[in-house]
């Protein structure tokens, strides 16, 4: 029997490049991240709220019948935590995911659910979103 595998690379990879590119000058000493301000609370609320909704409406496009997982903030993070931080939680549920090149890697074999990992996925958005100040 042959396992039929394709590798994936999540949006994150795009999101942190954009980010990262608006977000870097170039020096002789190479690349340096420029810090944003805060923004008030309110607008982070909201931002962090658009986010969230967003992630949700992705999901449900996907798969519209999908029982959505409760999940709860922890923490934004920043850019080049964005990854990491999504991948560990992946990993936290049982997903082999992998880091590379900004952006997280999976590969699907046969028995990969699709629906239970984009919901995973979605839990880790909700969980770890992208700090607002970053977009």
């Amino acid at each position: 029997m042959s396992m039929m595998r394709t590798s994936h690379r999540t949006s994150i990879a795009l999101i942190a490049a954009v980010a990262a590119a608006t977000l870097a000058g170039c020096t002789s000493e190479g690349p340096r991240t420029i810090a944003q301000p805060d923004l008030p609370p309110a607008e982070t609320a909201q931002r962090a709220e658009e986010q969230a909704d967003a992630a949700l409406e992705r999901l449900q496009e996907l798969y519209p019948d999908v029982e959505v997982p409760e999940a709860s903030f922890v923490r934004f993070v920043t850019i080049e935590e964005l990854p990491i931080a999504r991948a560990d939680c992946l990993s936290s549920h049982g997903f082999d995911v992998t880091v590379e090149d900004g952006g997280i890697g999976w590969e699907e074999t046969e028995d990969f659910d699709k629906e239970k990992f984009y919901a995973v996925q979605y839990l880790c958005e909700i969980k770890y979103p992208l700090d607002p100040k970053f977009g």
